[in-house]
């Protein structure tokens, strides 16, 4: 399946996903939030109903006792009571009634239309009313016809228990008032939802649109659009996938780039001499080259044929050094050996040229690394040097400690690097003499190998250049760990390189 494929696939199922999620959280805590208001409500129904009738009883109870003092303690005027406590439950809507201690009712808000009188209030109510407030809900032990809000406390009559009050409402009240509290829960419910859906949406878009323009990035980008770049935004998990995503985009785009020249430059390397040798040994055999002129063609189809092996070993090395992923195995190896190893095998070399050496001051010198590796580093280096300094110029070696590191310095002088071309000199086929009119036999590669395997142990290469005058590479590796102080002992002679010229006073090495 094409990665563009799976995004336009999951960008729908991600959207939905993300809308169920939040519609069925809405929902839930919308349902959730309806039971908690009903069960808020239905017990602030009941404290409201208790103190409502708590008030009724305690107005009917001061009701009586102005009556009774305005009588002188003697009787009661039930006609003028009952119409006043008529007008407490018109004000509080609760039905008020006294009984004896024996459970009979004696005085009632409704009058003569008293439904209570053909029955006795149950001794248990009567005994629960008796020790304080009591407050329940249900029809007082078969007392009440139905369910009611009841309270209840004792009538203290001069100090003495007369008899209780009882104030009731019907519970059927509590269905109006929650019927109420529903409407308006639903319609606050709808108006939630509605704004909930629209946020709902709208931020599910904003969630999922980077994701979907990531998607079309890497759609772009798998149809050969090596430029698609997403657009990153605010610092969060979807602005780092994108970010990560740009990464990605310009690592393939550089690898891409450097295995198009990678392939142009190699294209460019195998067909020069390969055309050079065709065309001599086409002349050789078709008799358009003299014989007398033969084996000087030849001489030069030997040196391309040569320039193809060299060729095909650098790309084996390479090929090589890229499959192993491995660190090189280390130990200590005396610099300077390999240096003066090096510059003697290249002796026939700089004599020819009457290339001046100088700064040679080889004394022992160790360095973590590989002794192969170094070997060819030095030798890939000291080789450019000699092919860029013209004759009767100067070539510098030089190496010394410095601090935790060795430090190998290769210094030519001639035309040196421009500007523009330093910080690709390390580059694969890359050569700054575009005619090659100094770099005949190179290929392109050695440079890369040199920073491969500098860096392979653990080391770093830098390159300096005036253009015109100079142009100078500087090795660092690791230096081993110093080791405890022994004896002085007698330095090695300085090996003398025959018939190489040294000029200058030559400079210490720092240790």
């Amino acid at each position: 399946m094409r990665l563009s494929e799976l995004f336009r696939r999951r960008k729908s199922g991600l959207a939905r996903r993300y809308t169920n999620i939040y519609s069925a959280t809405l929902i839930i805590c919308t349902l959730m939030l309806g039971v908690i208001l009903l069960t808020f409500s239905t017990q602030y129904f009941r404290q409201q109903q208790t103190e409502t009738l708590q008030y009724a009883a305690e107005k009917a109870e001061d009701i009586i006792d102005q009556n009774l003092r305005s009588h002188a303690y003697v009787y009661v005027t039930r006609d003028e009571v009952e119409e006043l406590m008529g007008l407490v439950r018109d004000a509080s809507g609760a039905t008020v009634f006294f009984c004896d201690l024996q459970g009979h009712v004696v005085m009632c808000c409704e009058g003569d239309s008293c439904s209570h009188t053909s029955t006795v209030l149950p001794e248990r109510i009567r005994q629960k009313a008796s020790s304080g407030a009591y407050s329940a809900i249900g029809s007082l032990g078969g007392f009440l016809q139905g369910a009611y809000f009841v309270y209840g406390q004792p009538y203290i009559n001069l100090g003495a228990l007369g008899g209780y009050v009882f104030a009731v409402s019907p519970v059927s009240d509590i269905f109006g008032y929650l019927l109420r509290m529903l409407m308006l829960y639903l319609l606050s419910s709808a108006l939630m939802l509605l704004g909930s859906s629209i946020i709902v949406n709208y931020s599910t878009g904003v969630l999922t649109g980077p994701l979907r323009a990531i998607g079309n990035a890497a759609s772009r980008f798998g149809s050969g659009d090596l430029t698609a770049r997403v657009r990153v935004e605010g610092d969060d998990e979807i602005a780092n996938l994108a970010t990560v995503f740009n990464d990605m985009a310009d690592s393939i785009e550089e690898l891409e780039n450097t295995r198009r020249s990678f392939v142009a430059n190699l294209s460019h390397e195998l067909r020069t001499p390969m055309t050079t040798i065709s065309g001599y040994i086409a002349g050789i055999l078709d008799g358009t080259i003299p014989e007398d002129q033969r084996d000087r063609y030849l001489s030069i189809t030997l040196e391309e044929v040569k320039r193809l092996s060299r060729l095909s070993q650098s790309l084996l090395d390479i090929a090589r050094m890229e499959a192993s992923d491995r660190q090189a195995e280390l130990s200590e190896v005396d610099v300077w050996e390999v240096i003066l190893s090096v510059m003697l095998g290249s002796e026939r070399r700089i004599s020819e040229k009457n290339i001046e050496v100088l700064e040679l001051n080889p004394q022992r010198l160790p360095a973590l690394c590989n002794a192969d590796m170094l070997h060819q580093v030095i030798y890939n280096l000291v080789d450019n040097a000699i092919k860029f300094t013209p004759a009767g110029g100067e070539l510098s070696v030089r190496a010394g400690q410095q601090g935790d590191r060795v430090e190998i310095v290769v210094r030519n002088t001639g035309e040196g690097i421009p500007p523009e071309d330093l910080s690709r000199v390390f580059e694969r086929f890359y050569k700054s003499d575009k005619s090659r009119a100094l770099d005949k036999t190179g290929t392109g590669l050695g440079l890369y190998i040199v920073k491969t395997l500098v860096e392979r142990m653990g080391g770093s290469i830098s390159v300096e250049s005036e253009l015109g005058s100079y142009a100078e590479f500087t090795v660092l590796l690791k230096a081993p760990p110093p080791q405890p102080q022994k004896p002085a002992e007698k330095r090695n002679q300085p090996r003398k390189l025959p018939r190489m010229k040294q000029k200058g006073k030559e400079r210490g090495t720092d240790e």
